[in-house]
């Protein structure tokens, strides 16, 4: 069973935030309501939200409070305000300029399905974003291998070599790019295995293209984790 949404609500005005805790509950999420700056300094990190809704007419400024709860800023964070269209853009412009992810926004009185129809697609893309037993699990079944970007000289416009650059052909969600994965993959410490299996991969390849285009140069990225690994070279040497 899938846990649900996170939802912190940070709102001054008691009956919009009990309004959002049952737009939220009926969504099918969990909400946590925030009233008052005491509780704002209370929750700070109490808890991981899953996404953030911040009333832009609290007492803090919106930065200030979302500082205050202690959140990741690459959490995602709707703002709601009683203002016109162009402050609530001039208040996403400010969020986002100080590295915050604003993914929606909207005046009061906001319309119920349309909040709720922000989160249900949050949760959804929460539900494709992988995870380090996702990777755990591509790696043990072999999904994940080079791709390969040539590399040419700029002087004369002849083919030098390859760089091999790891793609994820994930079953049900087609292929996934490094940018989307490489990250969780650092923070699962699985790395090592990921790099060893490209590396493995690469020089495989690196024979088949050598028997094409003759003697060319391969190319592979290696995470700063993986070279402070006092094994690595010895690991390499081990497949040339």
């Amino acid at each position: 069973m899938k846990t649900p949404l996170n939802v912190l609500v940070v709102e001054h005005d008691q009956n919009v935030a009990r309004l959002l805790a049952r737009v939220i509950i009926e969504a099918g999420f969990r909400p946590t309501l925030v009233l008052s700056s005491d509780e704002l300094r209370d929750t700070s990190r109490a808890f991981e939200a899953d996404v953030i809704i911040l009333d832009l007419c609290f007492p803090e400024s919106s930065a200030d409070a979302l500082r205050l709860l202690g959140q990741p800023s690459n959490t995602p964070v709707v703002i709601i305000t009683p203002t016109d269209g162009s402050e609530l853009e001039t208040a996403q412009l400010d969020l986002t300029s100080a590295g915050w992810n604003v993914v929606a926004k909207f005046a009061k009185p906001f319309c119920v399905t349309e909040v709720q129809s922000a989160l249900r697609n949050l949760a959804a893309a929460r539900a494709q974003t992988p995870t380090g037993l996702h990777l755990r699990a591509a790696l043990d079944a072999d999904e994940i291998g080079p791709r390969f970007q040539p590399m040419v000289c700029l002087a004369n416009h002849q083919l030098v070599g390859f760089e091999a650059l790891a793609y994820w052909d994930r079953p049900g969600h087609g292929t996934v790019s490094p940018d989307e994965f490489i990250p969780v993959t650092e923070a699962a410490g699985l790395m090592r295995e990921l790099t060893d299996t490209m590396i493995a991969k690469s020089l495989e390849a690196a024979v088949r293209f050598e028997r094409v285009a003759g003697p060319r140069q391969m190319s592979v990225n290696v995470s700063p984790s993986v070279l402070e690994d006092a094994t690595f070279p010895a690991r390499v040497a081990s497949l040339l």
